[in-house]
């Protein structure tokens, strides 16, 4: 998907206690052993904002299927704002979308609540704490009916 640099190799090579070659060795043999999954990405997501039908194909993302553990209903949201900064998540990052896949508590999760799109960390079942445009924090009540899927994990944009 990338190629990090040099730098950075080194390290998660330090962090792991293994050789540089051996992090490389077993890239190369997972890119020999793996099948890719495509999954379309779907949309944008910012903090609130109405979800709109798409003019035209957004793409898709193919990705080693080991990674893709979200189900065969599985997509791509890209982030579009800041909202989620605090999250680790920055404008430009894609969010895997999991709807078969159930939330966990502090994990983060799509929903959809007055016909808006909020991303947010899943704080109990049944409550979800968003951030607004305004950078504001909100616990919002939940109902199963307004659960779209967890988000399995993000890809930081390059």
């Amino acid at each position: 998907m990338f190629s990090p640099s040099s730098n950075r190799i080194e390290r998660v090579a330090e962090a792991y206690g293994v050789d540089v070659s051996a992090l490389i060795d077993a890239a190369d043999a997972e890119e020999q052993d793996e099948s890719s999954s495509v999954l379309p990405i779907k949309g944008y997501l910012e903090a609130g904002t109405t979800p709109e039908p798409q003019a035209g194909d957004l793409g898709t993302i193919s990705l080693p299927s080991p990674m893709i553990q979200g189900g065969p209903g599985a997509y791509f949201l890209v982030v579009s704002g800041d909202s989620l900064v605090p999250d680790g998540i920055h404008d430009g990052d894609v969010l895997l979308v999991c709807p078969d896949q159930p939330p966990r508590v502090g994990g983060l999760c799509v929903i959809e609540k007055d016909d808006c799109l909020y991303a947010g960390t899943y704080v109990t079942p049944g409550s979800l704490r968003v951030r607004t445009n305004t950078g504001t924090t909100m616990d919002v009540d939940l109902t199963p009916d307004q659960m779209i899927g967890a988000v399995g994990w993000h890809v930081r944009k390059m």
